[in-house]
């Protein structure tokens, strides 16, 4: 006997640009950015990966959740198909500017949830430093 296997629903996204305060082009993807979301989750990669190492991640939360999550990803400057930066930007406390950036111009409001790899787990910590107004969203977990 053979066991079958349920496919994987496809995961629809939109492509964002969204343009940081001191100008760099950051490559995002917004799942189920529909009004139906209860939660965001922002899924933050390491240093030299891309957004796209969250697949298997991003798979399973909407397999579990379906429209009542909301999922961003994004390429960290100069990774994947994010603008390059002058060297000196290069540092956690810019990206968790950056961050800020993404979730301000997203409007990601309500439940957040931050998961993070690496650099990515930096740059949230150093997000969750910074003084209450200059964080557009608290996050609920990390």
């Amino acid at each position: 006997m053979f066991a079958t296997v349920d496919a994987v629903p496809t995961v629809g996204y939109r492509e964002r640009t969204v343009i940081t305060s001191d100008g760099v082009r950051l490559a995002v993807r917004d799942f189920g950015s529909g009004a139906n979301a209860e939660r965001t989750v922002v899924l933050l990669h390491g240093l030299c990966l891309t957004q796209d190492s969250w697949a298997a991640q991003i798979r399973d939360l909407v397999q579990r959740w379906g429209n009542s999550i909301r999922i961003v990803t994004y390429d960290h400057r100069g990774h994947g198909n994010s603008s390059s930066a002058p060297m000196h930007t290069y540092r956690i406390d810019r990206l968790a500017s950056d961050l800020a950036d993404v979730l301000s111009t997203l409007h990601v409001a309500g439940q957040l949830t931050i998961a993070c790899h690496s650099m990515g787990g930096m740059t949230a910590l150093e997000y969750l430093g910074r003084p209450a107004a200059d964080r557009p969203v608290e996050p609920s977990g990390l």
